[in-house]
């Protein structure tokens, strides 16, 4: 299935969006993997302190997506 992670604060220096191909179904836990494992090491400590949400919610890791969806990575931020 296919994933659109849509980036913003930090992730933005990654360009606008990255692309998941993944094996329907995965949790947000095996799609923050698939982050760190694409985006390198050096993002992880970011990746695992973020939050990815759907249009409504942010979800935990262990939510399930078994479909094609977009989602966005939201990193923390300072004062909120």
């Amino acid at each position: 299935m296919k994933i659109v992670i849509y980036h913003y604060g930090a992730f933005r220096k990654l360009g606008d969006r990255t692309d998941l191909d993944l094996p329907a179904p995965a949790t947000i836990g095996e799609i923050r993997m698939s982050l760190i494992e694409r985006w390198g090491e050096s993002h992880q400590l970011l990746i695992e302190d973020s939050a990815l949400a759907n249009m409504t919610d942010i979800l935990p890791d262990e939510f399930v997506i078994d479909d094609h969806c977009a989602l966005s990575v939201l990193p923390p931020v300072c004062g909120g």
